[in-house]
């Protein structure tokens, strides 16, 4: 499954817990959600589309099952379709957050960061610790450069989760953004120290160390990852490395994600990098292929 997908799985149990509060209506059986769930999961997504498709025929009025068609539908890219089902659900089950949570995703998934974040700012209204809305937002704030804001949905997390070395490196770009180098700094060291040899932190690391213009930094954070990796370039990187700048947003950010396929920072990635006027994706895409 891809990592767009995976992000889109993240919310497809959580879906299923309104069903009680359905009343008269006609209801998808719940085997049918999970053994939908787990055919999507398991990337036999058009099994899953067809099964919720014929159940729904049945409870058209079934919150769940069409908010998990929405996600089956937006793993195809089938983004118009999938609109429609999440609108349908949220009219029955307008305060889920579960629900709005992917239609953050569906947002997300298709770049369009405004209507992503109004969809996770209703999720945290209704849920101030939900874990993918705030994440979510606070890398959508980074992304923009509020440092103060991504801080604010970062401390919303639960403890072991703002533990997590992911989070703990966006923790670090927020401080940055926000005037305090040091303390970035500082977390950017003890996760770079417990991260060992693992690429998936290194590359992080690396990119955080870029954003903050700490390209020697940067350049030792990421050696050991693109060795074991061979299809990206070291001259892609190099180049993002010496053009990531705050005008330009992170060009290095963008080579990587561009060679490695959509990930939960793509839409991101593009919307704030595009802005700048002094690289464009078209120079990007040709020099990181």
């Amino acid at each position: 499954m891809s990592n767009r997908n995976s992000i889109l799985a993240a919310g497809l149990i959580l879906v299923f817990s309104f069903s009680p509060l359905l009343g008269q209506d006609a209801q998808v059986p719940r085997s049918v959600l999970q053994q939908a769930a787990s055919d999507f999961q398991a990337g036999r997504v058009s099994e899953a589309e067809q099964a919720l498709r014929a159940a729904l025929k049945q409870a058209p009025r079934d919150p769940a099952g069409l908010g998990l068609l929405g996600v089956v539908l937006d793993a195809q890219n089938q983004f118009e379709e999938a609109e429609k089902a999440y609108q349908q659900a949220l009219a029955l089950a307008p305060r889920s957050p579960a629900l709005l949570n992917n239609l953050g995703n569906h947002y997300m998934a298709q770049g369009k960061t405004d209507q992503a974040r109004a969809a996770y700012l209703k999720v945290v209204a209704i849920d101030p610790r939900h874990a993918n809305a705030n994440l979510q937002l606070a890398q959508l704030s980074v992304a923009v450069k509020q440092g103060a804001a991504a801080l604010k949905y970062l401390n919303q997390l639960a403890a072991e989760e703002q533990a997590s070395p992911p989070v703990a490196i966006l923790r670090a770009r927020a401080l940055k953004l926000t005037g305090q180098g040091a303390a970035a700094a500082k977390v950017l060291a003890e996760v770079e120290k417990n991260a060992g040899n693992d690429p998936r932190i290194a590359f992080p690391i690396g990119l955080a160390f870029a954003e903050g213009q700490r390209f020697d930094d940067a350049e030792k954070a990421l050696p050991a990852h693109w060795m074991r990796t061979p299809p990206i370039s070291i001259s892609c990187i190099t180049w993002g490395l010496r053009r990531s700048t705050p005008a330009t947003g992170s060009a290095l950010r963008t080579c990587i994600e561009l060679r490695f396929g959509s990930g939960p920072m793509m839409p991101i990635a593009f919307s704030t990098w595009r802005a700048s006027t002094r690289i464009t994706a078209t120079r990007t895409k040709r020099l990181c292929r």
